[in-house]
């Protein structure tokens, strides 16, 4: 039995995680030391949490975000896999996680197609790095446009990620610059052109 522990604040989500494992056999959902790690990554801002979360096993992430540059970040970050909501099924759940405990990736299709734009988007910077263009935003950035393209003001963003007001005018003077974008209008319609897929 591979011991998977599950590491989602949903407890809808993780219900059903469980659900797909049992479905699946052989494993064994543990709430301490695992063999792989099951993470779902609600917002940019959980990036930082798979680097933490690699340190303990390795990491198969499940989430619904679509920005390149957040998915890639992820990987990044450490994951080995990456299932998309409503892209995989229990096989692809414990291929995931069988790969991973393997030191192996598994992406679900939308993910590397995600991973490919993303790539066109960079050129090489030496051996084993890529160098970021202009565009590119930090993952709290991007977590901060997210929310601007979904039509959310300043202090909506300031009290959803706990932070202040002036610091999501920072953010988004950074975000402006790096997309040059004139406006909000503008950075949407920018952010949206680069991190479609």
């Amino acid at each position: 039995m591979t011991k998977v522990r599950i590491v989602e604040g949903d407890p809808v989500l993780r219900l059903g995680v469980e659900a797909l494992l049992r479905e699946a056999g052989g494993f064994s959902v543990v709430g301490g030391d695992a063999e792989a790690l099951v993470f779902g990554l609600a917002d940019a801002g959980g990036v930082r949490e798979i680097e933490r979360l690699a340190r303990q096993a390795p990491v198969v992430v499940l989430t619904s975000l679509e920005s390149p540059s957040v998915l890639v970040g992820a990987l990044a970050a450490g994951a080995y896999g990456m299932l998309r909501h409503g892209c995989f099924d229990v096989a692809d759940l414990a291929g995931a996680i069988r790969a991973a405990t393997r030191g192996r990736a598994f992406l679900s299709p939308p993910v590397a197609t995600a991973l490919v734009e993303w790539l066109h988007f960079r050129a090489p910077a030496g051996p084993g790095r890529l160098r970021s263009l202009e565009h590119e935003l930090t993952p709290r950035e991007a977590e901060i446009m997210e929310l601007i393209a979904q039509g959310q003001d300043n202090r909506s963003i300031a009290a959803r990620l706990f932070i202040s007001e002036k610091t999501v005018k920072n953010h988004v003077h950074h975000i402006y610059r790096r997309l040059k974008a004139d406006n909000r209008q503008h950075a949407v319609a920018r952010w949206r052109a680069i991190s479609t897929f």
